[in-house]
């Protein structure tokens, strides 16, 4: 395990390990991921063949609340944990810890 002090006990401030970093890394993904999630709604509910017909709509149900879920981790959330402790803060849209974590417990839960 790497950790984030150098030789020298200075914390490291490369680019590549700040916040900003992972923020436009998260947005990027997002660009990226929501037209694969989209297409993969659009397979679901139009593509899929009349024999899988009764569960079409399970599958649809599952994609729906794990897009969700990614989007609430990779754009609206983006979760910033600072170690050892057990804290850390958001980086995304939402700027208010209990509505982050409300979101992804819900998220979490309608997965199942």
């Amino acid at each position: 395990m790497q950790s984030c002090i150098t030789g020298s006990g200075t914390p490291d401030s490369r680019y590549i390990a700040s916040p900003e970093f992972m923020a436009t890394v998260s947005h990027f993904s997002t660009i990226l991921e929501f037209p694969i999630l989209a297409y993969g709604a659009y397979c679901i509910i139009f593509k899929t063949p009349k024999k899988m017909g009764s569960v079409k709509w399970l599958m649809f149900n599952l994609h729906v609340w794990s897009s969700l879920s990614d989007l609430v981790m990779s754009f609206i959330g983006i979760p910033f944990i600072l170690l050892p402790a057990p804290a850390g803060y958001g980086l995304g849209l939402v700027d208010s810890p209990r509505l982050m974590i409300y979101f992804m417990v819900t998220l979490l839960d309608g997965e199942k």
